[in-house]
């Protein structure tokens, strides 16, 4: 069995925290199809986002509560200074390697949403893939509010093996 170590974003997005989040909390808490799954949760405003003047909303408030409470295994956060996307995913990707010991990464953001069956179905997926490194899948994100989806299909690579073949390991993004 393996290791998914779990990148969620979740800046400003409390609103979309109990459409996202529980479904990676109960796959964690039952070893889902016999894994493990550690998550590190990154609130951070990316670059390039006009962040001016928008109300902080308590994201990192309960994202620390899950954190206290066991749900997720680390929490990045930093509201003042805006980081380059790659920068804020890299400092999780580093812990979960480091300090997870992740097989994989697989990136969520807090704006898209999945089942437990729909993550056991990928997990079984990726399993029985051995010799691919990563993986592109296109999930209901929600645009503007918590009752539409993005129309065309956005497919970027999502899950990335952490060893390849002659022994590289994973150690940031570009």
């Amino acid at each position: 069995m393996s290791v998914f170590g779990i990148i969620y974003c979740a800046y400003n997005t409390a609103d979309l925290l109990p459409l996202s989040l529980p479904s990676w909390i109960a796959a964690r808490r039952d070893s889902l199809g016999g894994n493990t799954f550690k998550i590190c949760a990154v609130s951070v405003p990316f670059e390039g986002f006009n962040h001016e003047g928008v109300p902080y909303d308590g994201t990192v408030l309960t994202l620390e509560h899950h954190l206290l409470n066991g749900d997720i295994d680390h929490l990045i956060h930093n509201e003042a200074r805006p980081l380059k996307e790659t920068e804020a995913r890299g400092e999780a990707l580093k812990w979960l390697v480091e300090e997870g010991g992740a097989d994989f990464l697989w990136q969520w953001d807090a704006d898209e949403k999945a089942e437990e069956k729909d993550i056991l179905s990928v997990v079984r997926f990726v399993e029985s893939q051995p010799y691919a490194q990563c993986f592109r899948l296109s999930y209901g994100n929600l645009v503007f509010d918590a009752k539409h989806y993005l129309a065309e299909p956005f497919t970027p690579m999502r899950i990335h093996r952490v060893r390849a073949p002659g022994g590289y390991i994973a150690v940031d993004f570009w």
